[in-house]
Formats: structure tokens, sequence, C-alpha cells
């Protein structure tokens, strides 16, 4: 999703669906303007550099600093079986814009 204008990622929140069995894996991030890439989740050095679960709800705080063209993505593998029913899951990304733009009536 392209963002608007200049503000922060202030929380991440991810829900999965149970009988996912960890085999749905989530990496959010942020990618700046440039191809510039910054993950919304910090990972241990030598585990797992992403999230999954199984009826699992995750809300973490961030502080990531977004500008006007900057895109939130999600990275996903899912590992689970072919033959399995498709993953479902909630991916919610809050950002707190720093200038808040309303509409101005034109009629009156």
């Amino acid at each position: 999703m392209p963002l608007t204008g200049h503000g922060y990622v202030t929380k991440c929140m991810i829900n999965f669906a149970v009988g996912e069995n960890g085999t749905l894996h989530l990496r959010p991030y942020v990618m700046h303007p440039g191809e510039l890439l910054n993950d919304l989740i910090k990972y241990p050095p030598e585990g797992d550099q992403y999230i999954s679960g199984d009826g699992n709800t995750y809300e973490l705080a961030c502080y990531q600093e977004v500008e006007n063209h900057t895109e939130l993505r999600v990275w996903y593998e899912n590992t689970g079986a072919p033959d399995t029913a498709d993953s479902q899951l909630i991916v919610d990304i809050i950002v707190q814009y720093d200038a808040i733009i309303e509409p101005r009536n034109v009629i009156g």
C-alpha cells in the first residue's frame, strides 16, 4: 500500500487463523523511495527472519519513519502442502501521519 504523507508506523497487528500450524511465514516491512527496505519487526540474529503462528494474534509496537511514496509491504511464504486449504490471516499496519488534511466545503 503506498503512503501519501510523512509520519510514523506505530503498530503492526497480525492475526493468524487457527489451523495454519506455522506454515505461513510473514515479514512486514516498509519500502522507502529508492528501494530502501526497513523491517517493522526485529528478529533475533540467529533465528528465523519471519513471524508465523497458529491461531495467534500479535500486536507489536513499531517506530519507523515514513514519507510520501513509501510503501507498506508484507513478504510471505506458504510452506503448507499444495493440497491444503488456502491460508487466512489479517495484517494491520498503523500509521500516524504528522498532518491531517481535511476536505473543504467548496459549495458554501
